[in-house]
């Protein structure tokens, strides 16, 4: 769908898609902080199917419901994240690196229900990752300051 055009008949580049849908109903649901069930139930509509559209507008989502205090909330973010690039591996890259910092940040919290979590996401994201992105996970160490965020970067 496109937008309407002026008088010069030109219409807006920005086309709704599986994913921008899905990141404006959940930019909606995430208002309403506590409402964690809402943030489960919408992600369980979240597409999965191969899709040649960017998977950019996914960014925000997934960094709000990965640094959710709610464990649940993390674990199932982490399943769908891992069943999207699945899916999609060429379109994952810029999303996977845009999610670096997030999953280090994860990684280094001491709840170790989460830790263990993003730990076995990211192992499992790396054979996903593209060679540009491990160069991107490589620098993310060095600006790092806990130690076990550079050795989950260095893993």
């Amino acid at each position: 769908r496109r937008a309407g055009g002026g008088p010069s008949g030109s219409t807006s580049l920005t086309e709704k898609t599986p994913f921008t849908v899905f990141a404006d109903k959940f930019a909606i649901v995430a208002a309403k902080k506590d409402d964690w069930k809402a943030k489960l139930k919408l992600l369980e509509t979240l597409p999965t199917s191969t899709s040649p559209h960017s998977l950019s507008p996914l960014i925000i989502p997934f960094q709000t419901l990965l640094m959710d205090p709610r464990s649940t909330l993390v674990k199932h973010a982490f399943v769908s994240l891992q069943a999207l690039c699945l899916q999609n591996p060429t379109t994952c890259g810029k999303l996977l690196e845009s999610l670096t910092g997030t999953l280090i940040a994860l990684f280094c919290q001491t709840v170790k229900v989460i830790q263990h979590l993003s730990l076995k996401a990211s192992l499992s994201l790396c054979p996903i990752f593209p060679s540009t992105s491990i160069s991107h996970l490589c620098s993310s160490a060095s600006s790092v300051p806990q130690k076990s965020g550079r050795v989950l970067c260095l893993t």
